[in-house]
């Protein structure tokens, strides 16, 4: 079993353990309940569900006051109406009212957190040697007994979080534990002395305390809330300002989705994350970068132009967010990540060459996502959009300036410095030889006033569509003239180049390019030159001239090597006269 099964299997039977003890302990408290008391206790559940639906999500973390209605029922009344009151409250709050939790993970954290309470109040125990009953009336020794249950409560839990998170935990969260911690203590801080004034006011004013508290708790918990989100942005901004400083530092391309991944961890929270990236020469969206436990799955990725609802995504141009994947009906049927992140985030790489590429981040729980996050992906994609349009655009500049535009293959000027190059390679070495094709498309302007400019220039894109197929190492195809291309070929002699000429000519004589036309056939003369490192590459084009000029003579649709011709190079070392 590999490493990573045995996280998951030791994961799932922590997960069981914990929702078995805690449902185990909360049965048993039940037996301790004053049910005189139930209208009490719905009161404070009321509140406790309205409390949880407010709550602030953060990365490893949730920022509520719900602490403070849990410290005043256990203060009120005993640790058993504090189980309930907190954990009915929990979880419809949490999984029932909007949170987008599903049943097993609601039930998970109401166990949870009855292990934390149930623990806490138990080490109290053993630590003062009582309970918590009247601990608000024994002065400053009741004060320091105080901080002790809310201090074992807050590190029981937070073991709990950090067990439960641990297979996700390595290189998973740009959102330290220290920023979970600090944000966790200022909610207790906060929450826990509104509890206790709960418990002092409820012995003058019965549940009336609880109204009297709420709307503070609300607020508290607001400002907190804004506190939090101001936090979020500026992990944001930096995380958009070190992809900016990567991508102007002249940083190596390949790097920056990965890059994009883990910055992006700064400002969202997300289980799994992938980058996909336009690639001409395939003509999809190739994976450039992934994050997660399916990394190894998603770098093999890709995705083919208007396939599914990713291809819809890429041609659409705008971002979605998919808020629960088995109830959309556009993706609750796709394969592959909709079917176990029900949270997505789907950002396409859009800029003035159009969409280049697409980011996915997902969640395994439902509603995981907002529009805030939605936002904050989209800024974060934002640098790496615009540097892709400006690299794909100088690419296509490039390729503008060297490729003849009807072809694609090198244009003239292009293919004679290869073929310059080609020589430069095997002088350096002194060894080797280098060949030259050139092929003459014949009758090609009697086919153009027969039937038309159109069917000659596909005669051209036909021919070189071949050519380019062609699974040669080094070889370089160009336009050499209006109706001329070469082909050069390192490590080819003169008699190779002869053969695969004569190829060229054979597969031609049977392919139909035009099914309007099924007797029409592409014929072409070709002249062929070779030499070694000896030789210049302007030598070799004059040859390879005139063999193609001597093929026109003699009839057309042939082959002739500059060998054939008097005063010519032959390539093994003399010259034949």
């Amino acid at each position: 079993m590999s490493g990573t099964g045995r996280k998951s299997y030791i994961h799932a039977a922590y997960s069981l353990t914990v929702t078995a003890v805690g449902l185990g302990l909360l049965i048993m408290l039940f037996g301790s309940l004053d049910l005189d008391k139930s209208r009490e206790y719905a009161v404070l559940i009321v509140m406790g569900i309205l409390v949880e639906w407010l709550a602030v999500n953060f990365p490893l973390g949730r920022l509520s006051g719900s602490f403070s209605l849990m410290l005043g029922a256990l203060l009120i009344y005993n640790p058993s109406a504090s189980a309930w009151i907190s954990s009915v409250a929990f979880f419809i709050g949490n999984g029932i009212a909007n949170r987008g939790n599903s049943v097993r993970t609601s039930v998970f954290n109401m166990a949870q957190q009855v292990l934390s309470l149930y623990g806490s109040v138990l080490l109290f125990g053993m630590i003062w040697k009582k309970n918590l009953e009247g601990v608000l009336w024994s002065g400053p020794v009741g004060f320091l007994q105080l901080l002790t249950f809310i201090a074992l409560f807050f590190t029981i839990n937070h073991v709990l979080v950090y067990i439960y998170a641990y297979p996700d935990r390595k290189g998973a969260r740009m959102h330290s534990w220290q920023n979970t911690l600090k944000w966790d203590i200022l909610s207790y801080f906060f929450s826990a002395p509104f509890g206790i004034a709960m418990a002092v006011l409820y012995q003058k004013t019965g549940i009336l305390a609880a109204f009297l508290l709420f709307l503070p708790i609300l607020t508290v918990q607001y400002i907190l809330g804004l506190y939090v989100r101001s936090e979020l942005v500026n992990k944001e901004l930096r995380a958009v300002y070190e992809i900016t400083r990567k991508l102007g530092s002249g940083e190596d391309f390949g790097k920056i989705p990965g890059l994009l991944l883990k910055e992006m961890r700064r400002a969202i929270s997300y289980h799994t994350g992938v980058v996909y990236l336009w690639q001409e020469k395939t003509g999809k969206f190739i994976s450039s970068a992934a994050f997660g436990p399916y990394r190894g799955e998603l770098e093999k990725g890709s995705i083919n132009p208007g396939e599914g609802f990713w291809g819809w995504v890429t041609g659409n141009g705008e971002a979605e967010i998919v808020f629960d994947s088995k109830i959309d009906p556009r993706v609750k049927n796709e394969q592959g990540l909709p079917q176990v992140l029900r949270s997505l985030l789907v950002i396409p790489l859009v800029g003035e060459a159009g969409t280049l590429g697409l980011v996915i981040v997902g969640e395994k729980k439902a509603m995981a996502f907002t529009e805030q996050d939605l936002s904050a992906a989209m800024s974060l994609c934002g640098s790496l959009s615009a540097t892709l349009s400006g690299r794909v655009l100088a690419e296509r500049l490039e390729r503008y300036r060297l490729r003849d535009p009807m072809t694609g293959l090198l244009n003239r000027s292009s293919f004679y410095r290869s073929g310059i190059q080609s020589f430069e390679e095997i002088q350096s070495s002194g060894e080797g030889c280098v060949a030259l094709l050139l092929m003459d498309i014949d009758i090609l302007g009697h086919i153009n006033e027969g039937w038309g400019q159109e069917t000659g220039d596909r005669m051209i894109i036909e021919l070189a569509r071949m050519v380019r197929t062609l699974e040669i190492p080094g070889v370089r195809a160009g336009r050499y003239g209006d109706d001329e291309l070469g082909l050069v070929l390192p490590g080819f002699d003169e008699q190779k180049a002869v053969a695969l000429a004569g190829e060229i000519r054979e597969i031609l004589t049977d392919y139909n390019f035009a099914r309007e036309y099924p007797l029409l056939r592409i014929k072409v003369s070709i002249g062929v030159a070779a030499g070694g490192p000896e030789e210049a590459f302007e030598k070799l084009a004059a040859e390879a001239g005139r063999a193609l000029r001597k093929a026109k003579k003699d009839g057309r649709d042939r082959v002739i090597a500059a060998s054939e011709l008097k005063g010519r190079y032959s390539g093994r070392g003399s010259w034949l006269t």
